[in-house]
């Protein structure tokens, strides 16, 4: 029989006595409540008194702040979400109200999302939100996770997967136990591997990031990966006998979803794939072609050839865009550099001209043929640099390009991580130490430089530095380690290799190593 005079909003958060009149056991029975002006007369039971009449203030209070903000970017924009207060301060809440930091650009609704325009594209943004009762408005909410804005693009140029692996001529495992114990491929012919309507790539994929291994040639020679049909003058693996060479590169694939693999030389051949390229869409494969070769051999249209060995120091710029079958408008290209009888140990880098970045695409020593395949961005002429450390012949093949407007970005290198006491462009991840052999590095990569918080994937060059002893190296997005590689090495050499690589749900990209080594990670575009 305790009756007191309580008031709530409908939630427990909400309710509470509003006057204990007297304060104990002894009931207070309210009765004759009259409300005027957010105040409240009622009567009363006292022990000592009798009935009497009390007066309460009941004006609502503001609410409490909304929880649970979140927000996806757009072109110039920031969808906001959030959960209304559990207590709305005794009134209906009339309004929220979503700021952005930096900019102050605001949105306002009466649910619990709205749009904030007006943002600047590549900045990144937080949000907070606060809840408008008659009573006044709420301290904000918590902020939410940072997002960048940018400028709408195009259907996704490449879907990256978890690297698999999709072909192995030894008696070694295949993702699916198909494709594999093959034997050698005989000189002078090609492999056909079926790509589409295994593991991740679907049919109708119409290209795929394919790292292609040689395992001990019987003679020097090269590789070539074409959709069949006709051999292409090109070539993606050059290799000397015994060696274990890998490349990377974006191929495309035959009408039926098909990859072959052509080899001068008798030899082993290991193929992985990283990702696929959905079809139509507007980064394009093509057969590869010959558009530079600084020898007396011929290019697809007889130019950009016989021009003598390229001066250390120098670099040589070469004509891609409006050349063959890659249009005026192209933004950037697929290409394979392969850099041939070095006069010393040295360096290659591809940049779209203008500065040289400090990045590397190439690593040779004297004597050598090394490849490696690269997305690069072009010129605003659209044309390509190619910069040397020592003497060198090259030569370079175009798979590919990409027009503007599609969701794959590409920028001029920047190194990410280097094991060693060197720069990287933002001084973090660097004098890492030499990573022991049979454990990983994780690097954060999205959100870093150009690279946005929301990337999928990454365009990198990994090189080894001096490993220990043989083995390979393994880029993939952390989680578990997959059966593949990226790069095959020897004790003591300087190797890289290209790769399109799908990031994990932090963005950020772990690299195992077989062997102890030194390591360095350039990053020349990304995925949305």
């Amino acid at each position: 029989e305790n009756t007191e005079l309580w008031w709530t909003d409908g939630t427990a958060a909400g309710t509470e006595l509003l006057d204990d009149v007297y304060p104990g056991w002894y009931p207070s029975f309210p009765s004759a409540l009259t409300v005027a002006h957010d105040t409240l007369y009622f009567s009363a039971e006292h022990p000592l008194h009798g009935a009497e009449t009390f007066v309460a203030d009941i004006a609502p209070h503001v609410p409490d702040a909304p929880t649970g903000t979140t927000a996806l970017a757009g072109d110039a924009t920031a969808d906001v979400s959030w959960t209304a207060p559990a207590h709305d301060g005794g009134a209906d809440i009339s309004s929220y109200t979503a700021t952005a930091t930096p900019g102050g650009r605001t949105c306002t609704t009466a649910g619990t999302s709205c749009t904030v325009t007006g943002l600047t594209n590549g900045t990144a943004y937080t949000f907070r939100v606060t809840a408008t009762n008659r009573a006044g408005t709420s301290a904000p909410s918590a902020a939410s996770t940072p997002v960048t804005p940018a400028a709408a693009v195009g259907p996704t140029a490449i879907v990256p997967i978890e690297p698999a692996r999709y072909a192995d001529t030894r008696p070694e495992d295949t993702f699916d136990d198909t494709f594999r114990d093959l034997g050698v491929v005989p000189a002078g012919t090609s492999l056909q591997v079926q790509i589409t309507g295994r593991g991740d790539v679907p049919d109708g994929a119409t290209g795929v990031v394919a790292n292609l291994t040689a395992v001990a040639p019987a003679a020097a020679g090269h590789a070539t990966l074409y959709a069949c049909g006709d051999v292409p003058t090109a070539s993606h693996l050059n290799y000397a006998p015994g060696q274990v060479v890998a490349n990377s590169t974006v191929v495309p694939l035959g009408e039926d979803g098909e990859l072959c693999i052509y080899t001068h030389a008798a030899s082993h051949y290991v193929l992985d794939i990283n990702g696929f390229v959905p079809g139509p869409i507007p980064l394009t494969t093509m057969e590869p072609a010959r558009y530079a070769d600084s020898r007396d051999e011929p290019t697809f249209d007889d130019t950009h050839r016989a021009t003598g060995p390229v001066q250390g120091g120098t670099q040589w710029e070469i004509q891609i865009a409006g050349r063959g079958n890659v249009p005026a408008d192209a933004t950037a290209a697929v290409v394979n550099l392969t850099m041939i009888a070095p006069d010393g140990a040295g360096h290659a880098t591809i940049h779209p001209c203008g500065e040289l970045p400090t990045a590397s695409h190439v690593n040779d020593s004297p004597g050598q043929v090394v490849p490696n395949g690269a997305i690069t961005r072009l010129s605003p002429t659209g044309s390509i640099c190619v910069y040397t450390h020592a003497t060198s012949h090259l030569a370079l093949d175009v798979a590919g390009f990409v027009r503007g407007g599609t969701s794959i970005t590409t920028q001029t290198p920047a190194r990410y991580a280097d094991s060693r006491p060197e720069p990287t462009f933002d001084d973090a991840s660097r004098d890492l130490g030499v990573l022991a052999g049979g454990t990983s590095v994780e690097i954060p990569i999205a959100g870093r430089g150009s690279v946005p918080a929301d990337a999928t994937a990454a365009i990198v060059n990994l090189a080894v530095i001096a490993p220990s002893a043989p083995g390979h190296a393994t880029i993939y997005p952390c989680g578990d380690v997959p059966n593949a590689s990226n790069i095959n090495y020897l004790p003591g050499q300087v190797l890289a290799n290209n790769a399109v690589v799908k990031l994990s749900p932090t963005g950020t990209l772990c690299l195992r190593t077989h062997a102890a080594t030194h390591f360095l990670l350039d990053v020349a575009g990304y995925l949305e």
